[in-house]
């Protein structure tokens, strides 16, 4: 059964965290990964003590440090809580740079 793909809209939006409870995970060939969207609304919480790290081929598969700020910033927008003001621009910024260069590329969205 082949995975639905998700539609090039769907992604910008995600990309740009335009969706509250979405955050875009890019592809990563070296892993066999491909592109996906966290879903915010299905994150279970577990305690540390009871999960061990996902290992694919030898190698721990995570978001590199820059990435996983933003993950952490638009997850911390999403449950509720404040973000300081850098952090606020730094979405913003990242958002309409991303909606920026889709448009140079001619996508609709």
């Amino acid at each position: 059964m082949e995975k639905a793909k998700f539609s090039q809209s769907f992604v910008l939006k995600s990309q740009a965290f335009l969706y509250p409870s979405k955050f875009y995970l890019p592809p990563e060939t070296i892993y066999q990964f491909e592109e996906g969207v966290a879903r915010f609304e299905l994150i279970q919480t577990v305690h540390q003590l009871v999960i061990s790290p996902f290992l694919n081929n030898e190698k721990p598969l995570m978001l590199n440090e820059d990435f996983f700020n933003l993950l952490r910033m638009h997850l911390t927008k999403y449950i509720g809580s404040v973000l300081p003001k850098n952090d606020e621009d730094t979405l913003a910024i990242y958002g309409q740079l991303i909606l920026e260069e889709a448009q140079k590329q001619g996508v609709v969205f």
